[in-house]
């Protein structure tokens, strides 16, 4: 089923992690950094602090330090390495002003991976930052000023924290479980108007699952700018889905997938395959834009246990060179 109307993704992950960029992301961060070193300075006794109520505990000083310092060291790297991506985006545009796919990402023409231990280990560290964000308040406002209202807002954002904690472990069960997944492209690029053809590997970890659903998706990113806030909402512009009966699905020789896949006995020549049609209208990729344009593939299994999600983004270009090269 085809879907062309523009919609809300809730939940969706962006890939624009600031609306921010560049020298104004530099700037933006120093403060917050200079912040951050005035009181790990403090703590460390450097810098003699006075207050009313008597020095802060050294916990909360460094707590508070890592946070400001942190998020400053954050933003100037953010800006720094969009600097260079952009400054590297420039020099690669002169050499094939047509060709996208040739500088605006570094794209694996064999194919396209989700999971493996570089995604959790950035989840743990983003779920880390917000319960290091999130202890000084509580100890401010919950032992220190104990009020309804600080009670009432603390309250929802240690929520906020704990329902990133869950989302964390669900995902880290589900890269012991499933591994990395790779979808291997047929032709490397894909254009407009023709299809998006090729085949996901390890297929027999699928064996048992009670649904199987693919989507092709294009979405688009704005900033959503309301109050000033620079919140990254994304939208679905086109989305096709299919549903696979298990049944009749040859899942090969392999077991099915187990908590800890690396006991799994996989067979390498279990693949599912996957081809859908492009549209012709102007939807190509613009991973350089700010917000940016990108085509995925989203793999769902209904299995025993955590389910598996994959989610892979595709080179997805209008049609200005030479017929794609073929990759299998």
């Amino acid at each position: 089923m085809v879907d062309r109307e523009r919609k809300k993704l809730d939940a969706h992950p962006a890939r624009s992690k600031v609306a921010v960029a560049g020298g104004c992301a530099v700037l933006f961060g120093l403060p917050f950094f200079g912040v951050g070193l005035f009181l790990l300075l403090a703590a460390l006794g450097e810098v003699p602090l006075k207050s009313r109520g008597g020095d802060p505990p050294l916990f909360v000083l460094v707590l508070v330090a890592i946070v400001f310092g942190g998020l400053g060291l954050f933003l100037i790297a953010h800006g720094i390495g969009t600097m260079r991506t952009r400054s590297r985006w420039k020099s690669s545009q002169k050499d094939h002003p047509e060709e996208l796919w040739m500088w605006e990402h570094q794209w694996d023409p064999a194919g396209a991976s989700h999971g493996g231990v570089g995604e959790t280990v950035g989840g743990l560290v983003a779920v880390l930052f917000l319960t290091v964000f999130m202890t000084p308040f509580n100890y401010i406002f919950l032992w220190s000023e104990f009020t309804p209202i600080a009670v009432l807002v603390v309250g929802v954002f240690d929520l906020i924290a704990l329902a990133a904690w869950g989302a964390f472990f669900y995902r880290a069960v589900q890269s012991l479980k499933y591994g990395t997944s790779r979808f291997l492209f047929s032709t490397f690029p894909f254009f407009l108007g023709e299809r998006v053809e090729g085949r996901l590997t390890e297929a027999d970890r699928f064996r048992g699952s009670t649904k199987i659903e693919v989507t092709l998706r294009c979405v688009e990113e704005a900033f959503d700018l309301p109050c000033n806030s620079n919140t990254v909402v994304c939208y679905s512009v086109f989305e096709e889905v299919r549903s696979f009966r298990p049944g009749s699905l040859d899942f090969g020789v392999g077991d099915p997938a187990r908590f800890f896949q690396l006991f799994r006995k996989a067979d390498a020549r279990a693949t599912l395959d996957l081809s859908f049609q492009l549209p012709a209208e102007d939807l190509g990729t613009a991973l350089s834009a700010s917000p940016p344009r990108y085509w995925e593939l989203e793999v769902k299994a209904e299995t025993r246990g955590v389910d598996y999600v994959a989610t892979f983004l595709l080179p997805v270009y209008p049609k200005l060179a030479p017929s794609a090269i073929p990759v299998i």
